[in-house]
């Protein structure tokens, strides 16, 4: 009677851990990809507002030069 006890709680906690792996792995994955948008789109706002005060032409070299 101990054993398939012993056994339910030995598979309940493998797959209590693999639930977190990937969880942690989802929201690795979903924080990545959301700080490469928020970089991106500082990005294009920095050489909007430098093409709007006439600093750079509108040239994707003369953004990436600076």
């Amino acid at each position: 009677m101990d054993k398939p006890r012993n056994l339910q709680l030995r598979l309940l906690s493998y797959g209590v851990i693999a639930y977190m792996m990937l969880a942690f792995a989802w929201w690795s994955i979903l924080l990545f990809t959301k700080n490469r948008d928020a970089y991106e789109a500082k990005r294009d706002k920095m050489r909007l507002m430098m093409i709007a005060r006439e600093e750079i032409p509108p040239t994707d070299e003369a953004f990436y030069s600076t």
